[in-house]
């Protein structure tokens, strides 16, 4: 079961997820000086709104960005979790593969986790996100 404090920070980071996508958006239609890229926009919006958000609470901004941080990543983790669970159950792959792939995703290479391989990896709120291929997913 999820705690009270849980809920809380998945909720908060729904939120901050919408937030951010409206913020970039005006950002860069409003913008007078030259375009930045769309994922220099989406990273400032990011951090002006934790910087907010950590404001309105009265806590220091590393803590909300940990937070954050740390929520993104177990939600990602359970998304991935999940979907190679329902492969499993669709017998498009067998529990060993599934066992096997599971055992990388937790010793995968750091430099996965930032996002500078396409397709996994941070990448910021929702961005990173693994769109499959390899295993015929």
């Amino acid at each position: 079961m999820f705690s009270k404090g849980k809920m809380l920070v998945a909720a908060v980071a729904l939120v901050v997820a919408v937030a951010v996508g409206a913020v970039a958006m005006q950002a860069t239609v409003f913008a007078e000086e030259p375009t930045p890229t769309p994922q220099t926009t989406v990273e400032q919006a990011q951090q002006k709104l934790l910087a907010r958000v950590a404001e309105i609470l009265g806590i220091e901004e590393q803590k909300v960005t940990d937070a954050f941080a740390q929520a993104a990543s177990e939600l990602r983790t359970q998304a991935l979790q999940d979907h190679i669970q329902k492969l499993v159950e669709e017998g498009k792959i067998t529990q060993a593969e599934a066992d096997q792939y599971l055992q990388w995703w937790s010793q995968r290479p750091e430099v996965m986790n930032k996002g500078l391989v396409p397709g996994l990896g941070g990448g910021g709120f929702g961005g990173g996100r693994m769109r499959g291929g390899g295993f015929g997913w």
